[in-house]
């Protein structure tokens, strides 16, 4: 048994559908939390500061 084209079409599917899967469920830079800009001077991202 020899594989061609047919294999190459069924393996490239299951590639795209994980693709498309990770992509559908990635969560977005606000989502995240990721954005380091702010309005009011505070970094929102950063972990807030310990007192000892």
């Amino acid at each position: 048994m020899r594989l061609g084209e047919g294999t190459g079409a069924a393996v490239a599917l299951m590639v795209l559908r994980a693709a498309v899967a990770a992509l559908s469920s990635m969560a977005t830079f606000t989502e995240a939390g990721v954005s380091t800009r702010s309005v009011d001077g505070v970094d929102r991202t950063a972990p807030p500061a310990v007192s000892p």
